[in-house]
């Protein structure tokens, strides 16, 4: 069985008692970090497609304000690859949502996804984070 965490100092001395082996990853630095958000980038398209095709969007844009986050703030910035990955689902899914919804009522032919859904999204992410601690 393989237990992964990222919370090792609360897991429990029972548990502890069982475990074999422990690794330590190191946390993901710049660099990683930049190639999974491109990674997370190039999968979006082929992920959202619905009828009338992929979400288009801005990659710069979203890159410009992901590596800014991390520059500006190294822990809550910093974010593991299954984080990376849910940050663009769920900002796709926002961007989809819009999509047909629109101020006139009429149908959008096809979602943006901007910096604007990746910031209102990570910005929950880390709410939710803060509260959790």
């Amino acid at each position: 069985m393989v237990l992964t965490s990222n919370r090792e100092g609360l897991i429990d001395e029972a548990l502890k008692s069982r475990i074999h082996i422990a690794l330590r990853l190191p946390r993901l630095n710049r660099e990683t970090t930049r190639k999974l958000w491109e990674q997370s980038c190039q999968e979006v398209p082929k992920k959202y497609q619905g009828k009338q095709g992929g979400s288009k969007f801005s990659r710069s844009q979203i890159m410009r304000l992901c590596m800014r986050r991390y520059d500006e703030s190294p822990e809550s910035g910093m974010w593991n690859g299954r984080q990376i990955k849910n940050i663009f689902k769920v900002a796709a899914m926002l961007a989809r949502y819009e999509s047909k919804i629109s101020s006139d009522g009429a149908e959008k032919k096809q979602p943006r996804l901007t910096e604007k859904h990746v910031r209102t999204t990570t910005t929950m992410m880390q709410s939710f984070e803060e509260y959790r601690e």
